[in-house]
């Protein structure tokens, strides 16, 4: 069986605007393996978004490497625990499921799955009346008030 397919996604809530950190376990079943490579996959295409890849020295010189639609908002920080993959800028885009692989030098490679939800919605007029007066919300989330 497909171990992959197997995990449940963990639902993870953002705000529109706003951090959205997406955990991700880097932790190697075996106490002396190292993490080579983290791979952050969105929805079902192929290619990553992001990636860490530490195969030429240690987790702390790795290189990250982002792709659209995440270029110049995240960073993969291995600080924490778990590690998270933080998104800054947050947009109803965002949303979606969210995959993480991990490999290891020793041990099998592993794979998370996050559901991503946003709130916030997109003001669809350029200008509203607010308390009488008329108010640009070009480019606004939520509510305004």
């Amino acid at each position: 069986m497909d171990e992959k397919k197997l995990k449940v996604p963990v639902p993870v809530e953002g705000v529109a605007g706003g951090r959205l950190n997406l955990p991700c376990d880097i932790t190697s079943p075996i106490s002396d393996d190292e993490v080579y490579l983290v791979l952050w996959y969105k929805d079902e295409v192929a290619t990553p978004i992001y990636s860490l890849d530490a195969r030429r020295g240690p987790l702390g010189q790795a290189r990250h490497a982002t792709n659209e639609p995440l270029t110049g908002r995240a960073y993969f920080s291995s600080i924490p625990q778990p590690a998270v993959l933080q998104i800054d800028k947050v947009s109803l885009e965002d949303e979606g499921l969210y995959r993480c692989r991990v490999d290891f030098r020793k041990a099998r490679t592993q794979h998370s799955a996050l559901i991503v939800s946003i709130a916030g919605e997109y003001i669809s007029a350029a200008v509203v009346v607010v308390y009488g007066r008329l108010v640009d919300v070009s480019n606004t989330f939520g509510t305004v008030l």
